[in-house]
């Protein structure tokens, strides 16, 4: 994963960890979360279904879902039910509205396979054909609070492990075959089939040689619960669409990128035959792939790039919460020291933005309509626009840019940079060449760093 391609710890950055764990607890005693977003995240109306004719999903009372998600993939194998329910309602509390789980852990657990109860997912270790009863009650409460909580649990069967390896389950999976998985799918189908607030997340990490133990479980869970929904999480470059594509399971798609990911998302956005997508990977906070570091600035990036090139949500990630100290290399950590994180604290202000502009209509600019210019840079610019109402981009490493303003009012479009690392707004000035409105983002935000979001809004009417 972006958790270190899923979970290589995409090399450890030993002394930004250090900062980052010191400056996590300090900020932690000095912002209490529930003043950042106040219940933003229990209005979700659940089961979600795919809006007809959009590119996003719909809550049982009809209302758009802006997918803001976190990744907590131990959270039913590692934690107690104590530490659960501080993790859930801390990030309630910042407006998050989907996890990203692991129903079955087989590696990043200090117990793993067991729960911290000692029960193992399998009476018999690693026979998918003997679901333990004890173990799947400790998760359906797992899955219920989170439910109560108003969120959504991308909720992975069988997590077959980065390149099939010993992370993961897909040795297991192949000695059980396609006919005991299938039954183990059906199992999954029945047991969580009540719950309305679980999407399937089939695969993890990987292209699977074989797809066919994949396809098992997803087609179980669908004969037994076929109006759940289900997706599937590839290779990095990869989305479910380009891997499972035309299976009769699979509901919605995935983008998974670290590299390049305004190019996925685009790819992911302009093919017609794709599904509805949301962001389901990148970089995780303090963590590092190539030349590409899980700093506040790259998270950032990932974050508003997903939203402006057409995903209908993304999910941020942090080490080391995502195994919640359960990665063999990292138990020398607390992960409460890291809830407060600059990344957490900043996609809570990539969620307060998104709530202010009419994000559904929202169009990605990629044939330059509205960004006719950017100043070229390691990574792209990028906008979007409800035409006739605003406007949005996102210069990651404060590129300067030229808009068309045409359907925004023109000269009468106001202009707002919002600072992505406070979240806060200041007007904006524009040079003028002919017909565009030229703006350069002012300098360093308030983190220090240069990459900055612009709000064009047409006038009010009257």
């Amino acid at each position: 994963m972006g958790r270190l391609p899923r979970r290589l710890l995409l090399g450890t950055m030993l002394g930004a960890l250090a900062a980052a764990c010191a400056r996590a607890r300090r900020a932690q005693a000095a912002v209490a979360p529930a003043a950042l977003w106040p219940s933003a995240a229990a209005n979700t109306a659940f089961p979600l279904t795919r809006a007809p004719g959009q590119r996003y999903l719909a809550g049982a009372d009809g209302a758009p879902f802006l997918m803001h998600g976190d990744t907590a993939w131990s959270l039913i194998a590692q934690l107690t039910r104590e530490d659960a329910l501080r993790y859930l309602d801390d990030r309630a509390a910042r407006g998050v509205n989907t996890i990203l789980v692991s129903l079955i852990e087989r590696y990043y657990a200090d117990g793993a396979p067991n729960d911290r109860a000692g029960q193992g997912p399998f009476t018999t270790p690693g026979d998918y054909a003997t679901p333990n009863e004890a173990y799947m009650a400790h998760a359906e409460w797992a899955l219920r609070e989170a439910g109560r909580r108003g969120m959504l649990v991308l909720l992975t069967p069988s997590y077959h492990g980065w390149i099939g390896g010993h992370d993961g389950w897909y040795a297991e999976m192949l000695q059980n075959g396609p006919e005991k998985l299938r039954a183990y799918g059906r199992y999954l189908g029945a047991r969580f089939g009540a719950l309305d607030n679980i999407l399937w997340v089939n695969g993890g990490d990987g292209n699977a040689p074989n797809r066919d133990v994949v396809r098992a479980i997803a087609n179980g869970i669908r004969d037994t619960a076929p109006a759940m929904l289900q997706t599937a999480h590839c290779d990095g470059g990869t989305g479910a669409t380009d891997y499972y594509g035309g299976e009769p399971w699979l509901d919605v798609d995935t983008v998974y990128s670290s590299l390049n990911v305004y190019d996925d998302l685009k790819r992911a956005y302009e093919d017609e035959a794709r599904l509805p997508f949301f962001f389901i990977e990148g970089i995780y906070e303090n963590e590092h792939w190539r030349h590409i570091v899980g700093d506040a600035p790259n998270t950032r990036r990932q974050a508003y790039t997903a939203y402006l090139c057409g995903a209908f949500g993304q999910v941020f990630g942090n080490s080391p919460i995502w195994h919640f100290n359960g990665h063999p290399e990292r138990r020398g950590e607390d992960w409460r020291g890291f809830l407060n994180s600059r990344g957490a604290q900043d996609m809570t202000r990539v969620r307060n933005f998104m709530s202010l502009i009419p994000w559904t209509a929202l169009r990605p600019d990629f044939d330059r309509a509205f960004l006719v210019r950017a100043a070229a840079g390691a990574f792209p610019v990028a906008a979007a626009q409800a035409a006739g109402a605003a406007g949005v981009v996102y210069a990651p490493q404060g590129q300067a840019f030229a808009l068309n303003l045409e359907t925004l009012g023109g000269a009468g479009a106001r202009l707002r940079w919002y600072d992505p690392a406070d979240g806060t707004f200041r007007d904006a000035e524009a040079g003028r060449e002919e017909a565009l409105f030229v703006l350069r983002p002012p300098g360093r935000n308030a983190g220090g760093e240069r990459d900055w979001v612009l709000l064009a809004q047409a006038p009010a009417p009257g």
